[in-house]
C-alpha cells in the first residue's frame, strides 16, 4: 500500500494530502468543462444543482460561493461525517486564484482529493444543465431545456441512485419536470413519485439568502434526509 504524500506548492490553507495511487486520477472535461460531474452507479444520493456555476467552474468544484451552505449543512445533518470544504479552503482557492498562485496541479490535486471524499461516502454532485456556465442559478441560462432532462433522466436510468436531492430554487424545479411528472410542486421535501426508480427530494437553494423560521426548516429538511441516507447504508451494510 503507498504512504500518502503531501502535495507541495499549493496556497496557504490548501495543504492537499492524497495517496500516490489517486495522483492519476481521471481529469478529462465533460462539454469542455473542469467541473466534473460525481456520479457513479448505485450511489446512495446525488445532489443535483440546475447549471454549472462561474465560481465552481473557475475554481474546480461545486458549491463554492461564500453564501452558499451546502456542505455545512451535509455535515450538520450527518450526511458527511466532516465537511468536506470548510470555508477556509474555500477561501484559500479564491484567494489562491485571485494571487495567480493556484496552479492547474494543485486544483487538480484538490478535486481528486474531495471528489474521492465524497464517492466513498455514496454521495454524487451533477447538473441538469451542462451546456451553459452561469454567474447564478437565477441566470435565465441557468435553466434546463427539454434535451437537458431527456439526458439527465437517461444517466439517472443507467446509474439507478436511490435518492436524488435537487438543490435550486423551486421555479426551476416545477419548470425542469413538471410536464413529466404532472403533480409535482415546488414544496420542499420527499416527493411522492420516483424518477426511473430513484427517491425524489426538493431541497430548495442553499444560496438563497434565507433566514428565521425558513432556514430552520430547510436545516430540518436535511436533518430529514440524513436520517433516511442513514437508514439505507445500514441496510446496504446488511
Amino acid at each position: 500500500m503507498h504512504l500518502p504524500r503531501l502535495f507541495q506548492g499549493a496556497p496557504a490553507g490548501l495543504a492537499i494530502l492524497l495517496p500516490n495511487s489517486y495522483i492519476g486520477a481521471e481529469t478529462s472535461r465533460e462539454f469542455g468543462l473542469m467541473i466534473n460531474e460525481v456520479w457513479e452507479p448505485d450511489m446512495t444520493a446525488v445532489f443535483v444543482s440546475p447549471a454549472v456555476l462561474e465560481l465552481s467552474e473557475t475554481l474546480g468544484f461545486s458549491h463554492l460561493h461564500p453564501r452558499d451552505r451546502f456542505w455545512e449543512l451535509l455535515e450538520t445533518a450527518g450526511i458527511t461525517p466532516k465537511r468536506v470544504i470548510t470555508s477556509q479552503e474555500r477561501k484559500a482557492l479564491a484567494d489562491g486564484h485571485t494571487e495567480g498562485s493556484l496552479s492547474d496541479p494543485v486544483r487538480l490535486m484538490f478535486i481528486e482529493k474531495k471528489t474521492s471524499q465524497l464517492l466513498r461516502l455514496g454521495i454524487g454532485l451533477a447538473e441538469l444543465n451542462r451546456r451553459e456556465i452561469v454567474a447564478g442559478e437565477k441566470d435565465r441560462s441557468a435553466i434546463p431545456d427539454d434535451n437537458d432532462i431527456k439526458q439527465f433522466l437517461a444517466k439517472v436510468q443507467a446509474l439507478h441512485p436511490k435518492i436524488l436531492a435537487f438543490v435550486t430554487v423551486p421555479d426551476i424545479f416545477v419548470r425542469a419536470f413538471q410536464s413529466r411528472f404532472p403533480g409535482l410542486t415546488g414544496t420542499p421535501g420527499r416527493q411522492q413519485f420516483q424518477m426511473e426508480g430513484s427517491e425524489v427530494w426538493f431541497l430548495g437553494s442553499t444560496t438563497a439568502q434565507t433566514r428565521g423560521a425558513l432556514l430552520t426548516a430547510q436545516e430540518d429538511l436535511f436533518f430529514a434526509l440524513g436520517e433516511r441516507i442513514s437508514a439505507l447504508r445500514e441496510e446496504a451494510a446488511k
